[in-house]
């Protein structure tokens, strides 16, 4: 069974998406009955914890239509999403756009400011009030259970990469990544986040797509998680698949 569809939530709605539609990729790539489906397998393989409890606040990085955070919001989650700037997603222009619409009709809370900008920042958003004072929504300390990366690490990174650009080719395995300093700093600052924000016993899982160098990737998660005590490896399939758990 498919999720409910909410009430188109403004006018000119169904006109956009009718545009998007009419790109060749994306009517090809979205299918929001597949996507579903294939989500609610995922959640009963790979992040089936979220069925046995209820309450929890979830993350996703790079959640695209947000159809994983539909599904753990009908398990009576609260779900955050942080995805790529508009104009700067390495799935084009045309796909975080029918994100940005497909997460605005199903009040999903998404924010759209770039993985790589959150991370240094470990804030989901700032913006200026009225007198031009800059605020801050701060993910609170030890208040996350779960945070998903399925499919995203690489796009979210991209500035870590080599090789043809993926909003080009729409393939990670021709990228690379740069096995050098500002990597193995960005990936420490990654953890690092994560470790700020993931609950006791809360639930870590980075699925990349795989790249042309996956010993060098799988080398910087395991030797990253070293350095934070609280993450056990829970789960390891290969190179490209990483699930951890925080237990301090």
């Amino acid at each position: 069974m498919g999720l409910e569809l909410k009430p188109i939530p403004y006018s000119d709605w169904q006109a956009k998406y009718n545009k998007l539609m009419k790109d060749p990729y994306l009517s090809k790539k979205y299918n929001r009955k597949k996507r579903i489906k294939d989500k609610r397998a995922y959640m009963g393989n790979v992040t089936p914890e979220l069925k046995h409890c209820k309450g929890k606040v979830v993350l996703d990085i790079g959640p695209g239509p947000g159809e994983w955070l539909e599904i753990c919001r009908e398990l009576g989650h609260t779900g955050i999403g942080i995805d790529a700037k508009i104009n700067d997603c390495e799935m084009g222009n045309e796909y975080i756009k029918l994100s940005q619409l497909m997460c605005d009709r199903q009040k999903l809370f998404i924010r759209y400011i770039g993985f790589d900008t959150y991370i240094k920042r470990g804030c989901l958003f700032a913006f200026k009030d009225a007198y031009g004072n800059t605020e801050e929504d701060i993910i609170p300390d030890n208040s996350v259970y779960y945070i998903n990366s399925q499919g995203s690490i690489e796009q979210c990174l991209k500035d870590y990469m080599e090789g043809p650009p993926h909003r080009e080719t729409k393939k990670a395995s021709g990228l690379s990544w740069k096995v050098e300093k500002r990597t193995w700093n960005i990936f420490y600052k990654m953890f690092q986040e994560f470790d700020r924000i993931l609950e006791d016993n809360g639930y870590l899982v980075i699925w990349g797509n795989g790249s042309k160098n996956n010993a060098a990737y799988d080398n910087f998660i395991m030797e990253t998680a070293k350095k934070f005590p609280a993450f056990k490896l829970f789960k390891k399939d290969g190179k490209r698949f990483h699930k951890f758990k925080a237990m301090r």
